[in-house]
């Protein structure tokens, strides 16, 4: 079978299988080339760009191509060549003023910048454990649909590494006030069915969160550096890493009169 470069499943299952089996490849004269090689695919795979960088930088290359005796294999096109030229990027979006504000005070060295069709976005550093971040930032109005275009917007618009959407939600249970909520999953609960007595069948449309930023939500959720953060007055908040809903009406309970009922996809 073929390997698709846009494959990450099948990257990392392969990183993973010349890893496992690097003592006994050792006995090969080309074994250390292609364990790095492994080692450098298995950080791109679980979005470690820096990990993929100084592994690739290790070997002897043809720009991206590289040759092991006869097997050419190459380095995704999203992978600096060189540490130097590795600059992390990412963009942070808010629907609400006050949320816009929060992310700002984070950050350095705040400048504007304009986006030809007229958006207004801004850009400033996140530093931390030695790190910098270039981080664009950007208040958009509410509903999924303005939200989605002004997010792919910016994503042509700052190329970046990641995208976050940051903002205040409404807790059904468990959650209180102050309580972060990391979407493993979004559910779009609005698609579906009234059926009798106003039932609601719902067929949820379903989006999922990068594999690796889940992965890095639940490491941070279980230290306490990021608590230093907060304002001394503000009460210690717990951590959700779970699945989240999301759609262009605020549910309030029982106030919405309507009953969401599984749809049979779902039971």
């Amino acid at each position: 079978m073929r390997l698709q470069e846009k494959n990450w499943k099948e990257l990392f299952r392969l990183s993973s299988l010349v890893e496992t089996f690097a003592e006994p490849l050792k006995e090969c004269e080309f074994a250390p080339l292609l364990i790095t090689y492994a080692r450098g695919l298995a950080n791109f795979t679980i979005g470690d760009v820096e990990g993929a960088t100084e592994q690739f930088s290790k070997l002897p290359r043809r720009d991206r191509l590289l040759d092991i005796n006869g097997l050419s294999l190459s380095i995704p096109d999203e992978v600096p060549l060189t540490a130097e030229k590795l600059k992390r990027r990412a963009i942070i979006v808010t629907a609400l003023p006050v949320e816009y504000l929060a992310v700002r005070t984070h950050l350095k060295e705040l400048r504007e910048d304009v986006h030809p069709g007229g958006t207004v976005y801004e850009r400033g550093k996140f530093i931390a454990n030695g790190k910098e971040w270039e981080v664009g930032i950007a208040e958009i109005e509410a509903g999924n649909a303005r939200a989605a275009a002004a997010a792919e917007r910016a994503i042509a618009y700052f190329q970046p590494h990641i995208l976050l959407f940051v903002g205040i939600a409404g807790g059904i249970k468990d959650v209180t006030i102050g309580d972060v909520v990391v979407g493993t999953k979004v559910y779009g609960y609005e698609a579906g069915k009234v059926g009798d007595e106003d039932q609601f069948f719902t067929r949820p449309d379903l989006g999922q969160s990068s594999y690796a930023l889940v992965q890095r939500a639940k490491a941070e959720a279980r230290k306490e550096e990021w608590l230093q953060r907060l304002s001394s007055s503000s009460q210690q908040p717990h951590v959700f890493v779970a699945l989240i809903a999301a759609g262009e009406k605020v549910m309030v309970g029982v106030e919405l009169g309507i009953t969401p009922q599984p749809s049979k996809s779902e039971t």
